[in-house]
């Protein structure tokens, strides 16, 4: 009974306790750059964890999620201009436009004519499509003014297919300036770069609202090309904290796959720009030191779902300092990562040096002004989690006293959870087995009867 309740306990205390956090880290908002704050989805965040609730899931959630929809239907409602009863004016239109252009050899104006009249029937994929021509010919694309033309063009499609909620379309419109400024290196520089940074800014959005909308399905990998190529316009533009912040987004979905090694590399990256042009953490802007933690934590999470175990803690051991310096000893981050590095002790077998850690914990709660106003240190999931490795490492130092009234400490917390059936049962059990192990019969049966009835 007791050995049982042991592993069990350790299994939860530790194994289970390394594998949190990843989500809440990932998410925690960066108030520096409007266009990459918010923006996960619950679902994105179920299957990696609960950091602790950070204003963002570390507050709750990866924000809330529009209801964006991406264009799969513009392509049937395409079609030959006439003999559309439901678009006359569009008919009235395109008639005048071929009467203008008949018997002219510029195949460039027919195709602006052309598109602009499938723009006015909103068929916007199909007025992207009659510029593909133009601009696949090297002949016509050589004319400074065809170039001109062509981003007008692609602009009006883009911001009219992101207006009409058609992501997909605005963003091969978006795509399509941005190839012509950097791929074909051509001068079309008429407006001081305006245009250019209007189609970055465009593409930035679209790609995210397919990004989310991914994410929102559970389609990590596409979500992640995506998000790869937020990064990319933003590290064109040398803007440091929100490039990183995708980095964390992007390692935070190699995480929901399990690609851990991944995940670790794509966090090195995001350390390794941060500390770009800055010698000292001393010398770091605030605004970097924040997601600096959150890819130490992150990162120790990923090493040690690959039991790498020393880089593991080497990664604690550099986030804690930090946190503290920076938060406090009574902060959420800090308290949560002391936590997380108790678990991973109890995974390693140091269980002495666990005991130390995760007490430590429990003496800021203690000393905590903001637990004395009825608020908790960290959230829900941690503060079990801190439970369950003080009740391990109390089991394996032969301390089953201890590991009973941690027991019974978590019994009373988790009534308070919500939906908390599975949970109660699980510590009913082990519970009981500890009271049973101990001879304390009449105290263990009601225990292991209720969990068995919780569980039917």
């Amino acid at each position: 009974g007791a050995a049982g309740a042991a592993g069990t306990a350790g299994a939860v205390g530790a194994g289970v306790g390394i594998g949190v956090g990843m989500a809440a880290a990932a998410t925690a908002p960066v108030a520096t750059n409007a266009v990459t704050a918010a923006e996960a989805t619950p679902a994105a965040l179920a299957g990696f964890g609960h950091l602790g609730k950070v204003t963002h899931k570390i507050h709750k959630g990866i924000g809330k999620f529009t209801n964006d929809f991406i264009d799969t239907v513009d392509a049937a409602f395409d079609g030959v201009i006439d003999g559309d009863l439901f678009h006359p004016r569009a008919n009235n239109i395109a008639s005048a436009v071929r009467s203008s252009l008949k018997g002219s050899e510029n195949s460039e104006v027919n195709a602006f004519g052309l598109s602009m009249v499938h723009l006015e029937r909103e068929n916007h994929r199909t007025a992207l499509n009659q510029l593909d021509e133009v601009q696949s010919s090297a002949a016509l694309m050589a004319d400074p003014n065809v170039r001109s033309q062509m981003v007008e063009h692609l602009m009006r499609i883009g911001d009219a297919a992101f207006e009409a909620q058609k992501f997909a379309v605005a963003t091969d419109a978006y795509e399509k300036i941005f190839s012509i400024y950097y791929e074909e290196q051509k001068d079309i520089d008429v407006d001081g770069g305006r245009t250019l940074q209007l189609a970055i800014k465009g593409c930035i959005r679209c790609h995210k609202k397919l990004a989310l909308e991914e994410e929102r399905k559970d389609e990590y990998l596409k979500a992640i090309h995506h998000r790869n190529r937020i990064y990319q316009l933003l590290h064109t533009n040398k803007r440091t904290i929100p490039a990183c912040q995708q980095l964390i987004m992007i390692a935070f979905l190699h995480g929901q796959l399990e690609q851990y090694k991944e995940s670790a590399d794509v966090l090195s990256d995001a350390i390794r720009r941060l500390f770009q042009g800055v010698q000292s953490f001393d010398l770091m802007p605030k605004d970097r030191i924040s997601l600096l933690i959150r890819c130490y934590h992150m990162r120790a999470i990923c090493y040690a779902k690959q039991q790498l175990w020393n880089k593991a803690f080497e990664q604690y051991d550099e986030a804690l300092p930090l946190i503290a310096r920076e938060e406090g000893m009574n902060s959420r981050d800090y308290n949560s990562a002391l936590i997380h590095k108790s678990a991973l002790l109890v995974t390693t077998g140091d269980y002495a040096t666990a005991l130390t850690t995760v007490n430590q914990y429990f003496k800021n709660v203690k000393d905590s002004l903001t637990v004395r106003q009825g608020l908790q240190l960290v959230d829900d999931g941690d503060h079990i989690m801190a439970l369950d490795t003080l009740a391990a490492a109390h089991l394996k130092l032969g301390n089953v006293d201890k590991a009973i009234e941690a027991f019974e400490k978590k019994l009373a917390f988790v009534e308070n959870v919500p939906k908390n059936d599975e949970l109660k049962s699980a510590t009913m059990h082990k519970l009981g087995c500890l009271l049973a192990y101990k001879k304390r019969h009449a105290e263990a049966l009601p225990l292991l009867t209720g969990a068995l009835e919780k569980r039917k």
